[in-house]
């Protein structure tokens, strides 16, 4: 999950086709099977399934931070994302803190959010708040909009089609 928080912050902060190929050239040859297969799926808009509403996970976040509902609400006006808000002020203020979850991204999507998401009330909240701990801004942004089926980044179709055929050898047109 680190190499793919790392992957979507890179993406969302390039502007320029070369760099974002560069950058997922890197990941793709630096990942397992699974997390590249899961990386495509997310990449390119598979991973729409909302695991746990934004407003549950703004729920989880103030039963668990005990921060003042109108300062969460005031963050989000500024900040416009609850995924986003979450993670700014979880990793300010999120409570005890604990080993990172140093997971591969293939088993956050197969195991570690499904069964959070399988949970119900108390318990939920409570592996929800697991999952959070100990993760970056970044990665724990990139938990959240998976969680809600919210990740969206700026990368189209061919260049993700493009680093893997510079990745296979093979030329565009047959990986499309």
């Amino acid at each position: 999950m680190r190499r793919f928080a790392a992957l979507y912050s890179c993406l969302d902060a390039s502007s320029g086709s070369r760099a974002r190929v560069a950058d997922l050239l890197a990941y793709f040859e630096a990942s397992t099977p699974q997390d590249a297969a899961w990386a495509l799926h997310v990449l390119l808009g598979k991973q729409g399934k909302r695991l746990i509403t934004g407003r549950r996970l703004r729920q989880i976040c103030l039963e668990g931070s005990l921060l003042p509902e109108w300062l969460f609400d005031d963050c989000y006006a500024q900040v416009g994302d609850s995924a986003e808000t979450i993670a700014l002020l979880w990793a300010q203020v999120g409570a005890g803190a604990s080993e990172p979850l140093h997971h591969s991204l293939h088993t956050w999507m197969e195991q570690l959010l499904p069964a959070a998401a399988a949970l119900d009330g108390a318990e939920q909240a409570e592996a929800v708040r697991h999952l959070w701990r100990g993760l970056s801004p970044a990665e724990l942004l990139v938990a959240n909009k998976l969680l809600t089926g919210g990740l969206r980044v700026g990368v189209a179709q061919g260049l993700v089609v493009r680093a893997l055929a510079r990745l296979s050898g093979l030329e565009e047109a047959q990986l499309q």
